[in-house]
């Protein structure tokens, strides 16, 4: 298939109830630069193609089947059988809180509120929420396991309500804080694993928890980890990206860690504005584009990124903890600049490596996911990351399917099923989609505003795409090109 059909029905002021059943908790403080394309909350996202297969596999398969024990039992009972079993739970309760949002699920909601309060039950009173020893604390992978706790509490509480589980996270924070620095006495957070970009990456949760909460001392420690990636043993990963331009060249090329420091320098960016972090990312994403990147949208090697267009087909190719963080990576830059370059590598990286990694019943997962021979599939967490972090790239599919920017709407990926917006405007407006791509490249998109509304209407040509054609209510029409691609 080379080429695209796209039909546009217009629907004048039909009147459509579009009540999201789940409101966010709101942040305190607001972000220092606006996205130019929305997050999309999971409910307002309900999909019924085959990328909604993959969706519904993931939650009923996967989520839902998970033992909230099994993923307890290093907190409970410390130590854990592993150094970073810690990191399930966290993984978990981000992904299956999207995936609830998304269906409703009350088993799935039953076990989240279980498996967050129980969690939290395993805090210690000094706010630590690890799974060593008190005389192993801060070794190996425990600052790793303390950045998922939070990421899944400060999602489950934003999502849920819940605000009886924040003042965990404000402990955790709290410890965080108290323990780490480059003040006298304190420890050095990237004496750690891989240049220090595991333990760095807690950078994403602190931000997003001072934006919840207002706390300044959490944005204070935010801006202690950049400066400690440049310390002379850090991965000096801002440096470095804008100088050299180089991912390969970051620390020691741990692609996993490093692309998670990097999610949270685009949160710390959104935050403050600071553009040379931007920059830094802007380069990274370019360098994996042009020199690092798979044609499935699977990223390094061997866990590793490597030389120029060293890109061997092994079977130690395509970790899936790496192609969940580049698809963060890539809605991350597309939320901030609304530009169609980033959805183009999301689709490429959902209908190919991830869903790749995906056993098409949604009950397992792939570590290393090759691009021939047979897919390695597991189903057990023990010992094995990618189980937990692929559900969790599954689960974010929904907020970034469709979306609205300053103009009206965009569609960046495209299954069958309906999308209830909200302009920027406050008009909201249905698109309900009927196609079977991308096993056929006729879409046929009706858009139903609730009342009438001039807006844009923003459709994603794919790079494989060839020619492709446009009929508003049954009338070819000549489609403008952006220039943002």
């Amino acid at each position: 298939m080379n080429k695209m059909i796209m039909t546009i029905m217009c629907a004048a002021a039909v009147i459509t109830p579009l009540a999201s059943a789940v409101t966010p908790v709101p942040d305190e403080v607001s972000c220092a630069v606006a996205d130019r394309q929305d997050f999309q909350q999971p409910d307002c996202v309900h999909l019924t193609g085959w990328i909604s297969s993959r969706i519904e596999a993931n939650e009923k398969n996967r989520l839902v089947k998970m033992d909230p024990n099994r993923l307890l039992i290093s907190y409970r009972k410390r130590p854990g059988g592993q150094e970073w079993d810690g990191e399930h739970v966290g993984k978990w309760l981000h992904a299956a809180t999207l995936a609830w949002v998304n269906t409703g699920d009350p088993e799935l909601r039953k076990k989240l509120d279980y498996t967050a309060t129980e969690l939290v039950k395993c805090q210690l009173a000094d706010g630590y929420l690890g799974t060593y020893t008190d005389n192993n604390r801060w070794t190996d992978w425990d600052v790793w396991a303390h950045k998922y706790s939070l990421l899944g509490l400060v999602t489950y509480i934003r999502h849920t309500g819940n605000m009886e589980l924040l003042p965990a996270c404000r402990k955790l924070a709290d410890l965080l804080c108290n323990t780490f620095g480059d003040e006298p006495g304190k420890r050095d957070i990237v004496a750690g694993h891989h240049v220090g970009m595991a333990p760095g990456s807690v950078l994403e949760p602190m931000v997003l928890l001072f934006r919840l909460t207002g706390e300044p001392r959490y944005l204070d420690f935010a801006k202690y980890m950049l400066r400690a990636y440049e310390q002379p043993n850090g991965p000096k990963i801002v440096s470095r990206l804008l100088e050299l331009k180089r991912v390969d060249k970051v620390g020691n090329g741990k692609a996993y860690e490093m692309l998670s420091c990097i999610n949270g320098i685009l949160e710390m960016y959104r935050t403050t504005g600071d553009p040379k972090l931007l920059e830094a990312c802007r380069n990274a994403w370019q360098d994996i584009i042009d020199k690092r990147l798979y044609i499935t949208g699977a990223a390094s090697y061997g866990e590793t990124f490597h030389d120029d267009y060293d890109l061997p087909n092994g079977s130690n190719m395509g970790e899936t903890c790496v192609t969940v963080t580049w698809l963060q990576f890539n809605a991350q830059l597309l939320r901030l600049t609304g530009e169609a370059r980033f959805a183009e590598q999301l689709e490429r990286v959902v209908l190919n490596q991830l869903f790749g990694a995906q056993k098409p019943d949604g009950s397992a997962w792939g570590y290393y996911v090759q691009m021939e021979g047979t897919k390695p599939y597991r189903g057990s967490i023990d010992g094995h990351c990618c189980l937990s972090s692929g559900p969790r790239g599954v689960a974010l599919i929904p907020t970034f399917a469709s979306s609205v920017d300053a103009d009206g709407v965009v569609v960046n990926l495209y299954d069958a099923g309906t999308v209830k917006l909200t302009l920027r405007d406050g008009k909201p407006v249905v698109l309900t989609t009927e196609t079977t791509y991308p096993s056929d490249g006729k879409i046929v998109i009706t858009v139903d505003p609730e009342s009438s509304a001039r807006f844009t209407f923003k459709a994603r040509i794919p790079a494989w795409c060839r020619e492709s054609s446009m009929k508003l209510n049954g009338k070819t029409v000549k489609a403008k090109t952006g220039v943002d691609g």
